[in-house]
Order: structure tokens, then sequence, then C-alpha cells
């Protein structure tokens, strides 16, 4: 699928949910990807394989974070994105939402270095941390009202990391695979804990087949 096709599908579909994507953004995305092939060659930020598909691997999947988003986490809650690499979601969240308070958070400095480049030549708005997240809980503990991440970790070790850093209620979500049950296999889940899974609209199914035989799970953290 030609990159114009796909940025027009985008819209389409980002409108049917009110999510503004305006000729600003669609620049700001597809200079993005150029970045990303660009640096690509020169640290390990997706598979070779990937970079040829990274609209349909990484910049969709991305933007299906988007259309879950809670409400009060449009309006200036901070975010966090848990290992964020080479800025998924996070940045394609930037993109579509400069208003939040979003902070990438990933361990890996020449990442975080290309993290610095895109924010500065995209001109958004987020926060880099360059550590592991057990090493900010001190500093961050029941800040962050959504956690966002990829392919980080499990889904319980991703529930057991990101219980310290995220408000009570609130919420940590992720992008998963169809097995993803498996996982939870054996995984004692915390009474405070409520697991779902969002249905990722046919209408993105239909035109990007990558996401066929994934899941957008949510984790609530309750007051309980």
């Amino acid at each position: 699928m030609k990159q114009s096709d796909i940025l027009e599908k985008i819209s389409v579909l980002l409108n049917e949910y009110g999510i503004s994507f305006d000729v600003v953004q669609k620049k700001q995305l597809v200079d993005y990807v150029q970045l990303l092939r660009e640096w690509s060659g020169q640290i390990n930020l997706v598979s070779k394989t990937d970079r040829n598909f990274l609209w349909e691997r990484h910049i969709v999947p991305s933007l299906i974070y988007a259309l879950f988003l809670p409400e009060d986490g449009l309006s200036g809650s901070d975010i966090l994105d848990f290992g964020s690499g080479a800025g998924f979601p996070g940045v394609v969240l930037s993109v579509l939402f400069k208003e939040n308070n979003l902070a990438l958070l990933d361990s890996n400095r020449k990442k975080c270095l290309f993290l610095k480049h895109v924010r500065k030549r995209l001109n958004l708005n987020y926060s880099i941390l360059n550590d592991r997240l057990e090493n900010r809980i001190k500093d961050n503990r029941n800040r962050f009202s959504v956690v966002v991440a990829r392919a980080v970790a499990s889904l319980p070790d991703l529930i057991r990391y990101v219980d310290p850093v995220v408000q009570k209620p609130g919420c940590l979500m992720v992008l998963k695979g169809d097995t993803y049950r498996q996982e939870l296999s054996g995984f004692e889940i915390p009474a405070h804990i409520l697991i779902s899974e969002k249905k990722i609209p046919e209408t993105w199914n239909n035109h990007f087949s990558y996401l066929k035989n994934k899941r957008f799970v949510v984790v609530e953290y309750t007051n309980v």
C-alpha cells in the first residue's frame, strides 16, 4: 500500500473517532518514518524486515492506542510510554495529542538520543527518561494516569512493573498477540486489578491485516 493511501485511510478512520489528523500531523508522521529508516542503519531501532513495513507494523498499531485512551487521558494527564524504544506508541501519540504530559522511558541511551532528535525535528513536546522503570519509582510513585507499552515484557511482568507508578484509579494499555491469555496462565491477578480486552474496530482490521491477530488489552488499577 502506498504511503499516500495509508495516510488517507488513517485520516478517515481517525475522524470517525473525532481525532484530528491535519496536514501538519501527516507530515510529522511521514518525517518520523523517514528518520526511522535513516537511523535504523546506525542503531537497532527496528528489524531489517520491518523497515519495509513501518506504517503497517508500527505506526498504525501505535494509532490504535489513541482510540482507547480514557477521556481524562486527553486533557493534560501524565502518560508514560514504558519501554518506548524507537517511539512506539509514544511518538505517534505525541503527534496526535500535543497537550498531553507524555513521558517516553527507555534504558537504551542510543534510542533515547534518537527520541531527542525526533522531538526536535518534529517539534514535539514529550519528555524523555533514559532509565529503567524500577529506578524511577521513588520520584514517580502513583504519578501516571495511563501507562502504554508494546513488546516490552509478558503481561504479568508488565502488571507488576507498572503498579508502583500508576495512579489508582489508572490503567495500563498494551497491544498483544492473540495468545496473550497464555501469559496469564498461573498468574494470580491481584484484587485491585481488572483485565479486559477492547475490540479493535473491524474497519481498521479490514484495511490493515497486521492487526487481525492483535488484541488490545486494558489493565485497570482500582482503589480497592
